[in-house]
Parts: structure tokens; sequence; C-alpha cells
């Protein structure tokens, strides 16, 4: 069931996510924008919008501040953002005398650079920063990095636990997020959420726009949505994560197509990152439960990495 859309104001808007924007200005026509607001409005949607960089016009805010809604914006745009993004660590470490508790942060970088940079993320904790993690490379987690994931997330949790134990409010999606969940919470593109784009367009994400894949186009604001094969965004018809309990994991399914053709089928790669999380979440509510704290949560252990190895054996 829909409950959210997202509308991308400008080719250039943040990227929040795996994909990459476009570094060109293609600003939402103020009549799409207007019709976007309604259809929102008919089908009892919130709105995100997704912010460039530059300030928008006036007549833009007007319109958007017509409904309540929420902004997803670069650093540049965080007073009028509640969901900031940055594209690094050293980005968003370089300006945490101005960064707000209360706000929720995210870094996009690479495989490579988190393992190089995640250190300043205890920085973080320290000033009750609460900063979520979107790796842009995902395909090119190999078998080779497992040991070495394990060991940084090992590293970022005692760090965490430590802050926790001072008395600092933190949280990071990479390994706290699954301790919260009694179910998946995926992102839900095209199920709980779909995009409107600069050129009238609905997608199920930004991500299907970018890369201009028609099928996947959902219909547009003037002719009404559209959603081809719907079910299978759906979580009961993706085999492998029905059964699954990493129940943190984005489960892209732009990642999906991307990766192997079919968006209800993910990729080794996130399975093995989520479940690697999933573990190290265990570790933590495990220390919790030593200090008789959420003794009401449980994470169950595991022998697996891939539940495709767990599913090809049923």
């Amino acid at each position: 069931m829909l409950k959210y859309l997202v509308i991308l104001l400008n080719d250039n808007s943040v990227s929040y996510c795996h994909y990459n924007n476009k570094n060109v200005s293609n600003m939402m026509s103020l009549d799409t924008l207007k019709s976007g607001i309604l259809f929102a409005m008919k089908n009892d949607l919130k709105i995100q919008y997704v912010l460039p960089e530059c300030d928008l016009p006036s007549d833009y805010i007007d319109l958007i501040e017509s409904m309540f809604h929420d902004n997803i914006g670069p650093l540049k745009q965080s007073k009028n953002s509640e969901i900031i993004v940055a594209n690094s660590f050293d980005e968003l470490v370089s300006n945490i005398d101005m960064l707000d508790s209360n706000k929720r942060y995210l870094v996009r970088t690479t495989i490579a650079d988190f393992f190089n940079e995640y250190g300043l993320m205890k920085d973080l904790f320290k000033k009750d920063i609460n900063a979520n993690i979107v790796f842009t490379d995902v395909e090119n987690f190999t078998d080779d990095e497992i040991d070495k994931y394990s060991a940084v997330l090992d590293d970022l949790k005692q760090s965490l636990i430590d802050s926790i134990r001072n008395g600092h409010n933190v949280n990071t999606n990479l390994i706290t997020d699954r301790i919260a969940l009694e179910e998946m919470n995926n992102c839900g593109a095209g199920e709980t959420n779909i995009t409107l784009a600069p050129n009238g367009c609905f997608y199920p994400c930004p991500a299907f726009y970018y890369s201009k894949e028609q099928y996947y186009e959902l219909g547009n604001i003037n002719d009404g949505l559209r959603i081809l094969n719907k079910e299978l965004y759906k979580l009961d018809h993706s085999p492998l994560c029905k059964r699954c309990d990493a129940y943190h994991c984005k489960r892209c399914v732009w990642l999906n197509k991307k990766l192997t053709c079919e968006i209800n089928i993910p990729s080794r790669q996130q399975c093995l990152m989520a479940h690697i999380e999933r573990n190290t979440s265990k570790i933590i509510l495990d220390d919790f439960h030593k200090q008789n704290l959420l003794k009401e949560k449980n994470i169950s252990k595991i022998d697996y990495l891939d539940p495709f190895e767990v599913y090809n054996n049923i």
C-alpha cells in the first residue's frame, strides 16, 4: 500500500541512496509540482521532497509549504531538511559543530572509503549525531572482504556501546536498526513509495529515472499511476527475502535489477553485507541483555551469511 510520494525537484537533487544523480539542472515545472501535490492529497500520501543544492525560487517554496512534508537535502540545505546527505565522512565531520542531534544524517560512501574512514563515526557518536550509511558501490563487495567488514563493524559496535554507556543517544542503520525491528523494514520502492521525477513521470525510485529504463516508467502525472507487475515489489513475491530476518536490509529493487536482472531477487553482495550487520546487531543486543536491557528483543544465532545457501537446501 502506497504511503509516500517522493518528489524529485531537479535532476541534480541530492542522491540519498545507491544511485548517482546528474550534474545538470533540470527543474520540475511548477505545473508538475502542483499536480504532484494534488495527487498526494487525493491519495493520502505523505510527501518527501528531494532538494538540490541551490536555493529554490520563492514560488516553489510557497507551493511546497502548502502541504505537510519532509525534505531530503544536501548539507547546504541543512536548515530546510529533516534528512541531510553528505557525500563523505570528511564532509560531514568537518561540519560537526553545525550538526543538529535532532536530525538524521546520511553518508554516501564507497566500501573502500568506509574501511578507511569509519573511525570518524566515533566522533559523531560523541556529539549524539545519528548517521546512516549508504554504499555507492555494493556490487564491488567480495567474499574476500567479509572478514574485514566484520572487523570494522565490530570495532564500530564497541564504540557505539561505550557511547551509549556514557549517556549518548546514538544509532546507525548498519548495526542498530535490526535491534528495533520485528519484521522487514525495507526501502519499499514501488510498494510503499513511488517517485515523481522532473519529467512528470512516476518511477519506483529516483534510481530508475536516472538509469532511463522505460519499462519502469509507472505512468505519468497527467494520465495516472500504472505499476506493471506490482506484486514483484512485494515481500511475499521475493522467495529469498520473505524467509529472511535481516529486517533492516534495504532490499533495494534497483540494485536487484542491476545485479540479478530481477527486481525481486537480491544480489549476493546485498545479502552478505546485511547478514554481517545483522550478526553485529546480535552481539550488541547480547551485551544489552547482560545489563538486563531490551530483554524482550531477540536475534537468533545463524550459521550462514547468504540465505540462498539455506533456501537451496530446502
